[in-house]
């Protein structure tokens, strides 16, 4: 039995999405569906994948509506190192710039697919290790009351481990990690993934 594979593709404009649509389902196997999803709610839950760009992605995390499935980020311009980390942190698996043509997405998308090496992980190191997310051991934080758990995870993310894939290396569902997520930036002070990491990188999180 062939497996169905669902991809929800999540955008602001009507004709991107529908172009999309077209290109991926006329490009490849018979048993790739796409679906343009709308608000939100949008992706259904059996879908393989979530195609968005950044303002529908930004409004899916202000609503805490992130899917679980992998996810690649449709743009005509590659986000700053900052602007980048956080989104990865959040849940996106792969970036595609949607004005090279269809080619280099549907190559992303099969990436995606087959289960690829994971592009997040090695964007996140890259962002860390160019040094604009910066290791200044001066002024060293205390660890503000994180449980063990909330060090662990946050150790994870100084490692340039992103929530997906600290879900599977901890044995915890993504869902968890998010919320363990949040204490964490209610408990040190910051609102975004970037500025925890630059804190984590003076903490003592053993």
């Amino acid at each position: 039995m062939i497996m169905k594979i669902l991809i929800n593709i999540l955008h602001e404009n009507i004709a991107v999405a529908e172009t999309l649509k077209w290109s991926i389902e006329f490009a490849s196997d018979e048993n790739i569906f796409c679906e343009i999803a709308t608000g939100i709610e949008p992706v259904d839950g059996s879908c393989t994948l979530l195609l968005a760009d950044p303002v529908s992605f930004n409004r899916l995390c202000e609503n805490d509506k992130q899917p679980a499935c992998p996810v690649l980020l449709l743009t005509t311009n590659i986000p700053g190192d900052f602007e980048l980390a956080e989104a990865l942190y959040k849940g996106i698996d792969a970036v595609a710039d949607i004005s090279e043509g269809p080619a280099m997405t549907l190559e992303k998308i099969k990436n995606l697919l087959d289960n690829k090496a994971d592009e997040t992980q090695q964007l996140l190191l890259k962002i860390i290790q160019n040094g604009r997310i910066k290791n200044n051991r001066n002024n060293q934080y205390p660890d503000y009351g994180l449980t063990r758990k909330e060090k662990d995870i946050l150790k994870l993310m100084r490692e340039a481990n992103h929530l997906k894939l600290i879900a599977r290396i901890t044995n915890t569902s993504y869902e968890t990690v998010r919320t363990h997520v949040k204490n964490i930036y209610k408990k040190i002070g910051v609102a975004s993934a970037s500025e925890a990491v630059i804190k984590a990188l003076k903490m003592d999180l053993t």
